[in-house]
């Protein structure tokens, strides 16, 4: 987002972005969905999988994005935050379940 932004440039913004996308559409199953939620943000509905699981692969996500980015200037590496949130109830939407997302921050 803005931090990136500021000291990689736009282009390297992009380019930051793009990868993360591709690490994540990559380990995403067919019956996964990959997002971009906001600017910098992006997320990950995981069917029939449980908190512990989802923990497990949000954690392993974030080890792979670390690594993709070891060979650059830790000021030129994204910063992460990694959450997980179950299921929300039933006639809920969305916008609730990113609510709780954030809250976990």
């Amino acid at each position: 987002g803005r931090w990136q932004r500021g000291h990689v440039g736009e282009v390297g913004t992009r380019d930051l972005l793009t990868r993360v996308a591709d690490i994540l559409r990559n380990a995403a199953t067919p019956f996964e969905r990959v997002g971009r939620i906001q600017d910098d943000e992006f997320g990950i509905v995981l069917s029939e999988t449980n908190k512990r699981r989802a923990q497990d692969k949000a954690q392993g996500l974030r080890r792979q994005i670390e690594e993709a980015f070891q060979d650059r200037d830790p000021s030129q590496r994204p910063v992460l935050w990694v959450n997980v949130a179950e299921n929300p109830i039933v006639g809920s939407d969305a916008a609730l379940l990113f609510q709780k997302v954030h809250a976990a921050t």
